[in-house]
């Protein structure tokens, strides 16, 4: 079905992270760089989806 109304669709890049610090002397990465990184992306990831939300000033955005 067809959107009735206008629609905007807003996009954003976060913050780069550099793998090259979480590599170990074998040039591999271990669990525990690999969980870290999970959770700096995770936490990346909210961060922008917070800061998006504190941008919308569209009709609809408010929080219920």
């Amino acid at each position: 079905e067809k959107p009735i109304g206008k629609r905007n669709v807003f996009a954003k890049i976060g913050k780069p992270i550099d793998l090259r610090t979480r590599i170990n002397s074998k040039g591999k990465i271990d669990r525990d760089a690999i969980s870290k990184l999970t959770e700096d992306l995770e936490n990346n990831i909210q961060i922008n989806i917070n800061q998006a939300n504190e941008e919308n000033k569209y009709i609809g955005s408010e929080k219920f």
